[in-house]
């Protein structure tokens, strides 16, 4: 990946996480399609860190 390719993907990955962050609804459907955690909002288990 080139400086420009780079930057190209800094300012897409940016506008990206605007849209994310815009309400609560879009987060949690992302961690959800993402397989972070399930419609109740529990963390899958990956993601779970044993004490």
């Amino acid at each position: 990946m080139n400086t420009k390719e780079h930057k190209k993907y800094q300012e897409d990955f940016s506008k990206f996480v605007k849209t994310l962050l815009e309400s609560k609804e879009k987060t949690e459907k992302f961690l959800v399609r993402s397989g972070i955690h399930d419609k109740e909002g529990t963390l899958n288990k990956p993601y779970i860190t044993s004490s």
